[in-house]
């Protein structure tokens, strides 16, 4: 879903206007009972894209944690993709990190 947000907007911001627009648009209803809870960069503006086409495995240090901090404090610049996922969910996949077929659909 790509967006266009200030690098001025906070993160807390950013989820806020994720999660409405998941909310309001029919096209992310299948989204709407997922526990969406952390962003993390997928891909830096101008950097090499992951080997995995899921999520950037590993480099913890990539995950947005505080809602305060804008998205340019957080390193964040313009063309960067960021994932958003559930935190549960992404830990019991990195212990497993095999791709497999969802059917929540």
């Amino acid at each position: 879903m790509p967006l266009s947000v200030k690098l001025s907007s906070t993160i807390g911001d950013l989820k806020a206007e994720v999660d409405r627009k998941i909310k309001e648009e029919s096209k992310f209803r299948m989204l709407r009972n997922v526990p969406l809870t952390v962003f993390k960069v997928y891909v830096a503006d101008q950097a090499g894209k992951p080997t995995n086409i899921v999520i950037n495995l590993g480099h913890d240090e990539l995950i947005l944690v505080d809602m305060d901090q804008t998205l340019a404090e957080a390193g964040i610049a313009a063309g960067t993709e960021i994932s958003y996922f559930g935190g549960v969910e992404y830990e019991r996949w990195r212990v497993d990190p095999v791709v497999k077929v969802w059917t929540g659909m």
